[in-house]
Formats: structure tokens, sequence, C-alpha cells
């Protein structure tokens, strides 16, 4: 019960991402974890685009309770159609097969 407290303080302060810090044990025991969840499945059966979000979206909590916003390389930024929302500026790094010559976009 003492962890059940936690657990709905920390999750509230996530927006597509989840955690369960308790593992049943094959015996029936319960066992300390930290499992991660990004909309209700283990984050890694996610595909890459939601396992993006999911970092993204554990950036936006850390960087509201330190109030720190840096800015975020985002590498294999093709996987993603459309990212959850930061306060902070995201850099994309993306393969583009039809580019030989390194570019910058300022969008």
């Amino acid at each position: 019960e003492k962890y059940r407290q936690l657990l709905i303080r920390v999750n509230s302060l996530f927006s597509i991402v989840s955690w369960d810090f308790i593992t049943e044990q094959y015996n029936g025991n319960d066992k300390i974890a930290c499992n991660c969840y990004v909309e209700g499945m283990p984050y890694q059966e996610r595909n890459r685009a939601g396992q993006i979000n999911a970092g993204l979206d554990i950036i936006n909590a850390i960087s509201r309770a330190e109030n720190v916003h840096l800015p975020i390389f985002i590498d294999n930024a093709e996987s993603v159609v459309e990212y959850i929302a930061t306060d902070s500026q995201k850099i994309l790094l993306k393969v583009d097969e039809n580019c030989s010559v390194l570019t910058f976009e300022n969008k």
C-alpha cells in the first residue's frame, strides 16, 4: 500500500509513460522492480517511435521537476511521424539517402 501512493504520484508526472515498481515472481512473492510502460505496453515491446516519444515524456518530467530545459538531440528521427510536445528545442538527426552533404534546417 505504501508503494501505491508513491506510484500514483510518480505516474501523474507523465503523459504517455507509466511505471510499476512491483513484479510478481514465479513463486508468487513480490519483488521490487522498475518497469516502464508506454501507453500500457512494456517499453521494450514498443516500436522505435514509441520508445523515442517515451524518452521525450521522461525528459519532459525531469525538465519540469528541475526547471531546466535543454536542447534534445533525437537520433533515428526518421522513424517518428509525430512527436509529443516538449518545452525544449528538438534537434532531429535523420537519415536521408538523397543527401550526400550534412545539412541544417531551422524550422
